[in-house]
C-alpha cells in the first residue's frame, strides 16, 4: 500500500460544531490522528461536498497505484433544499443527489477507482440525531413548514439511512470492502455524546473515537 486517498465530505474532513454553535476544523479529526499514528492519507474531503464533486476531483488525481481509495459520502447527498422545504412543505424535495444518481456515481467511482489499480473502501455515514438536527434546520426558517413537511421528526433519520443503506449495498454487491461507521455508532448506548449540537456532525470526542475504531481494523497504535 503506497497511500490512503480520502474522498469524502465534512465528516472525513474533520468538522465539527462546538457548543456555542460554530463550525471549528478539529485539531483532532479522524484522520489527522491517523496521518499521525504512521498511516499515509491524502485527505481530499470537504466541506459541503457530495459524491459528484468527490469524483470529479478523483478523477483530475493521479493517483499511486496499489494504494487504498477511502469513498466516504451521502451526508450531503440526501439533504434537500431546506429552504425551500420551509418555503413549500406541500412539494417534494429531493436530496441534493437523488438516490438513484447517487448508488450509480458510487458504483462508477469504485469502478474508477479499479481501473487506475486502487483498493476501495466505502464507509457508511455516522446516525443523525433527529432531534438535534431538526433543530439545527429550522434556525432562521419555518420550523411549523419543516415539520408538516417531514410529519414526524423521525423521518430525517429515514430519509438518511436509505443513502447508508445504499452504501452498504454497492459494497456488497461490488464486492469492496467496507468501513460500517454507522454500525459501530450504533454499537454504542450513549453515541448521542459522540455528536456535535446540530445532530449530524461527530463531535471531538466522536472523531477521536472513530480514529480509534479505524486504528483497531489497521492493526496500528493510535498516537493521541
Amino acid at each position: 500500500m503506497n497511500k490512503i486517498y480520502l474522498f469524502g465530505d465534512s465528516i472525513g474532513q474533520g468538522l465539527y460544531m462546538d457548543e456555542s454553535g460554530e463550525y471549528k476544523l478539529s485539531r483532532r479529526g479522524c484522520a489527522r490522528l491517523l496521518k499521525k499514528s504512521g498511516l499515509p492519507i491524502e485527505n481530499h474531503a470537504r466541506h459541503g461536498f457530495t459524491i459528484r464533486e468527490g469524483l470529479e476531483r478523483f478523477l483530475n488525481l493521479n493517483p499511486d497505484t496499489g494504494s487504498l481509495c477511502v469513498i466516504e459520502f451521502s451526508g450531503n447527498d440526501c439533504t434537500p433544499d431546506w429552504d425551500a422545504v420551509s418555503t413549500d412543505p406541500d412539494t417534494f424535495h429531493d436530496g441534493k443527489v437523488p438516490l438513484d444518481e447517487f448508488k450509480a456515481k458510487l458504483t462508477q467511482f469504485v469502478k474508477e477507482a479499479r481501473e487506475r489499480a486502487l483498493e476501495p473502501v466505502l464507509i457508511t455515514p455516522p446516525p443523525l440525531i433527529s432531534e438535534r438536527y431538526l433543530r439545527c434546520i429550522s434556525k432562521d426558517r419555518c420550523p411549523e413548514n419543516i415539520k408538516k413537511y417531514l410529519g414526524d421528526d423521525e423521518h430525517i433519520y429515514r430519509w438518511q439511512e436509505r443513502y447508508a443503506n445504499a452504501v452498504k449495498d454497492t459494497a456488497y454487491k461490488l464486492q469492496c470492502r467496507l468501513a460500517d461507521v454507522r454500525e459501530w455508532m450504533l454499537e454504542e448506548r450513549d453515541y448521542d455524546k459522540l455528536m456535535s449540537p446540530d445532530g449530524i456532525h461527530l463531535n471531538e470526542r466522536g472523531q477521536e473515537y472513530l480514529a480509534a475504531r479505524f486504528a483497531d481494523m489497521c492493526g496500528i497504535k493510535l498516537n493521541m
